[in-house]
């Protein structure tokens, strides 16, 4: 009952990362909608600066909101669609297209599907149309655009959408079997209530108790346990700020939910040592 709990109290918490809110709240408290907002997208993911938003709040919540709501099967798809701008959109593939290195004598351009290098007899543009076609993409067709079309090639996201699915099923299970743990507690216990109430709060009340002691040293765990979050793994800045800070928003839902279940575990245990001492209750004259 108190590994049950334990984990039960850490899934909870993690759970939070599965809806916008924690991610909305953090990206404004490190002003990431402003950045955005003053900084060239391009410079943030190459290519990104063919996207067409008139508020970069409100698109970024509507992306974050509808691939969350994908992740937690809410949505059969994650539901990227952008405006673009098809300028900036055709200049940037022209422009990988023609950072491809030129293909040597006989050397074949394509592997499959897989792009090798660009014929000495095609400009970028040219091969860009190559490439398109063979490829059956027709990006310039509209002017809006799918981004998980764009950056899920390797079905990255299905994977990931499995996984969530595999930690929310954990997550309930953990519930229920918690709860019918305790259940068969006042099962095996039916002539003694009393003696019940008190196994359950002290259960309850260490598994809280050993989820709280570790969030007290949160800030250790994260300096030296998640070196790859600091600033310097980060070509911005600002991208560590927010992982630094989702990740306590974390831990502080982990706490919160620690405290309560450890003063409930007290309060079960005071009120089993009240049931037990019946000195309160008036006596029959």
């Amino acid at each position: 009952l108190i590994i049950s709990i334990s984990l039960f109290l850490v899934s909870a918490g993690m759970s939070s990362l599965l809806y916008p809110k924690i991610y909305i709240q953090t990206f404004e408290k490190n002003n990431l909608y402003d950045y955005l907002e003053n900084k060239t997208l391009g410079k943030i993911s190459p290519g990104a600066n063919f996207l067409v938003a008139e508020d970069s709040r409100e698109e970024v919540s509507r992306l974050l909101t509808n691939f969350l709501s994908y992740l937690r099967g809410k949505t059969p798809t994650p539901n990227l669609i952008v405006k673009i701008n098809q300028t900036a959109l055709h200049e940037f593939f022209e422009d990988e297209a023609e950072n491809y290195k030129i293909c040597r004598f006989g050397e074949e351009p394509f592997d499959g599907d897989e792009v090798r290098c660009r014929p000495s007899n095609k400009n970028p543009s040219e091969f860009l149309d190559e490439v398109l076609e063979r490829k059956n993409l027709n990006f310039f067709e509209n002017d809006t655009i799918d981004l998980a079309y764009v950056y899920d090639e390797d079905g990255d996201f299905s994977t990931l959408k499995k996984t969530v699915g595999y930690f929310r099923l954990a997550f309930y299970s953990l519930l229920v079997f918690s709860l019918f743990l305790i259940g068969l507690i006042f099962l095996l216990k039916f002539t003694n209530y009393i003696s019940a109430i008190k196994i359950t709060g002290v259960n309850i009340g260490i598994a809280g108790l050993a989820i709280f002691l570790p969030m007290l040293f949160s800030s250790y765990i994260y300096d030296n346990y998640f070196p790859a979050f600091t600033k310097q793994e980060f070509s911005i800045p600002i991208f560590a700020d927010v992982v630094k800070d989702l990740f306590f928003e974390v831990i502080n839902k982990i706490y919160i939910y620690s405290i309560i279940v450890i003063v409930l575990g007290i309060v079960l245990v005071f009120v089993s040592a009240i049931l037990k001492d019946k000195s309160w209750v008036p006596k029959k004259k």
